[in-house]
């Protein structure tokens, strides 16, 4: 789990905003294949009618499929009482949006027949009835925990830490891989967890030659595999009932990105990123997660996921193109928690400024506006901090902000410190509001410069 993600594609977002502006637009709008001003009567788009194609929105009573009304034929929006396909309702035929009470295919629902999108509340009580997934779902809270990749050589050392876990209270957040499925070893490790009391979730990773972390580039493969691992769980009876879903830039493409950029070939590093913009593979991938998702809740499993916090960048606009561009489907799909990296020894380390517990706050607090009841956060690198209280301020603007759902990278990170206990005592932090910090603001309004301009 690597903020790393989220600075390279800012490195190169940011290089390309500035090629975009230094460079200016030479395209000349009299050459230009449509015309600025003014009506060809040709090809029938416009804002006016010409009486002659009809595709507009104004109204020539001839061919119709406008926005007005002429009782000729009819397929549009408002009624005339013939042919039924408005969006108001005249009782007579059909299949609108308002209802009467009749045939149900509406968006209210008169609990006559039931096929509608609103909540029948017979199985689930959603916002959205498919009867399977409960959008009304709220993840526990508290839930402090700390993420660690597992291996075949250390799965008998982390079966040795468990204790405490146990002592703290505290979830393992446990990676492992497609080539760690079906190992007795790791078996192991789950059930002595299971007899210790300490939740393990598992988060699931792919190997790097398959961009190690899920995102839209490795879709089906990464999609197979947690559902595999979700099949061995059941199979074995393991007390597991998350499913860790790191939706990240592929690995392989972070590499060739930070490389082009230490190389000094930025343009080609912006054009790289701009590249991976591809809204019909991004809606792909959405289905599919979302499909992985009712699935593996059909098997008995929660999903979460955590993600670059420049996501939360990318919603005010009502777009999706820096999750696109960074292929991380995430405000796509319905998870049952979501959490943020909000890695402020990477942001250091990439942008040069200092950032304390303010951008915590501020990233959690954005958090908590798009995913109000499934919101999460994740903290880091601890190996990076110099003292317990630089994690424990952070801990407290989290929970300033009213999340409680709390990780940190990672734990044998953690380890590297003396006396880790106090690293582990951290999360019990109670809430304390930082001082606003000018980098936040710096970083924050790049990236939703970056967002409106694209």
């Amino acid at each position: 789990m690597k903020a790393q993600t989220f600075f390279v594609v800012l490195q190169a977002l940011a290089l390309t905003l500035f090629f975009n502006f230094a460079c200016g637009d030479d395209d000349d709008p009299s050459t230009s294949s449509g015309q600025a001003n003014g009506d060809d009567n040709a090809a029938d788009d416009d804002a006016a009618d010409d009486d002659s194609g009809d595709d507009d929105s104004s109204d020539d009573d001839s061919i119709d499929d406008d926005a007005a009304d002429d009782d000729v034929a009819d397929d549009d929006t408002i009624n005339d009482d013939t042919v039924n396909d408005d969006i108001v309702d005249d009782d007579s035929s059909d299949d609108d949006t308002v209802d009467d009470d009749t045939v149900d295919d509406d968006t209210s629902d008169d609990d006559t027949v039931d096929d509608d999108t609103a909540d029948d509340d017979t199985i689930d009580d959603d916002t959205i009835d498919d009867d399977t997934v409960d959008d009304d779902f709220t993840p526990p809270t508290p839930v402090y925990g700390y993420y660690q990749e597992g291996s075949p050589g250390n799965w008998t050392w982390l079966e040795s830490q468990l204790a405490v876990f146990a002592e703290y209270g505290l979830t393992l957040f446990l990676g492992m891989d497609s080539v760690d499925l079906g190992q007795p070893v790791l078996l192991q490790l789950l059930r002595a967890a299971e007899t210790q009391g300490v939740e393990v979730r598992a988060w699931l990773l792919l190997p790097y030659a398959s961009g190690y972390w899920p995102g839209e580039l490795n879709v089906d493969e990464y999609t197979a595999t947690a559902l595999a691992f979700a099949q061995w769980f059941v199979d074995e009876n393991i007390a597991i009932e998350w499913i860790v879903v790191d939706m990240e830039t592929d690995v392989n493409l972070i590499a060739q990105l930070n490389q082009l950029i230490e190389e000094g070939r930025y343009l080609e590093a912006g054009f790289l990123l701009l590249e991976q913009y591809s809204p019909d593979h991004f809606a792909y991938a959405s289905e599919l997660y979302q499909q992985m998702v009712d699935d593996l809740y059909a098997l008995g499993f929660y999903s979460m996921v955590v993600t670059a916090p420049m996501l939360l960048d990318d919603l005010a606009d009502g777009d999706t193109f820096l999750q696109d561009v960074m292929n991380i489907p995430v405000s796509t799909v319905k998870w049952h928690e979501v959490s943020t990296m909000v890695y402020t020894t990477t942001f250091e380390e990439y942008l040069g400024l200092n950032f304390g517990p303010y951008v915590v706050y501020d990233y959690a607090l954005s958090t908590l506006e798009y995913f109000p009841q499934t919101a999460s956060i994740a903290l880091g690198v601890s190996s990076q901090m110099e003292t317990p209280e630089e994690l424990a301020v952070q801990i407290a603007a989290a929970k300033a902000a009213g999340i409680e759902r709390i990780q940190v990278y990672s734990y044998s990170c953690t380890l590297t410190h003396p006396n880790p206990e106090e690293w582990h005592a951290a999360f019990q932090t109670p809430a304390q509001i930082p001082a606003w910090e000018p980098s936040t603001l710096l970083l924050r309004g790049l990236l939703n410069l970056a967002d409106q301009l694209f």
